[in-house]
């Protein structure tokens, strides 16, 4: 059944490309790559995020509400028509991410996202709860499509707990006009030259060899979203390094 549900705490971190060289370096022996990252190659991610024609859903996650969600729609490379992709709802209640997807052909996701044809969700591979939770949050918030967000991923789990997920992105671009993941990637960067998103999500405790690694490195956490970035930086003038 493509179905993942996940409850984690995520770490952001802006680091330099030799940063991130060097922590991978520290974490050797200690991490497995994810199925699309085989030999350490980064990959393509697109998003399709979701919104109120006022954008109430960002505005809310930029004013720190207790309370924040997001729909997306996710490809990991460019998708044919029958390529499996993924809707998925984002949640954050104190500080916890809950993230609930299911998987369906893009045929099947743009008939349901753009014209209203929703599954059947007897159809194999659809998690009938998943749906029934997205259809009523598309429908009771009049979601549309409002931004499309591309980048390079590289990204690992722990060999010791797969709980435990380790990725670094780059090349984040944006865009609000063509907003279907057939385009490809394309539009504004969105961090500043040279540097690299780390984002460490840990269902346990985060293991003490990578915290000390990340210490001696003086590696700080920040405050970055992605959608809030591209939100916040929709004028060229107003670029952030981080939000």
């Amino acid at each position: 059944m493509a179905i993942e549900i996940f409850n984690r705490t995520e770490e952001k971190y802006l680091l330099t490309e030799r940063q991130a060289g060097r922590l991978l370096d520290m974490s050797e022996g200690h991490l497995t790559p994810d199925p699309y990252c085989q030999d350490g190659r980064m990959y393509l991610v697109e998003n399709v995020y979701y919104d109120t024609a006022r954008d109430d859903l960002i505005s809310r996650a930029i004013e720190k509400n207790i309370f924040r969600q997001k729909l997306r729609l996710r490809s990991y490379g460019i998708p044919g028509p029958e390529t499996i992709v993924f809707l998925e709802i984002k949640k954050k209640y104190e500080g916890i991410g809950n993230k609930r997807r299911t998987g369906m052909s893009l045929r099947m996701a743009e008939d349901y996202l753009l014209d209203g044809k929703c599954p059947d969700p007897d159809t194999p591979g659809i998690n009938a709860l998943v749906l029934e939770e997205i259809d009523y949050m598309r429908t009771s918030c009049s979601l549309i499509p409002k931004t499309m967000i591309t980048y390079e991923r590289q990204a690992w789990f722990s060999a010791d707990d797969p709980g435990l997920r380790l990725t670094f992105d780059r090349n984040i671009l944006a865009r609000e006009d063509e907003l279907y993941l057939t385009a490809g990637p394309g539009g504004r960067p969105l961090l500043p030259k040279g540097k690299v998103l780390f984002e460490l999500k840990a269902e346990e405790a985060v293991p003490v060899w990578l915290v000390k690694a990340m210490d001696q490195m003086k590696i700080w956490p920040v405050t970055f979203s992605k959608y809030a970035q591209e939100y916040l930086t929709r004028d060229p003038e107003t670029l952030r390094d981080c939000v």
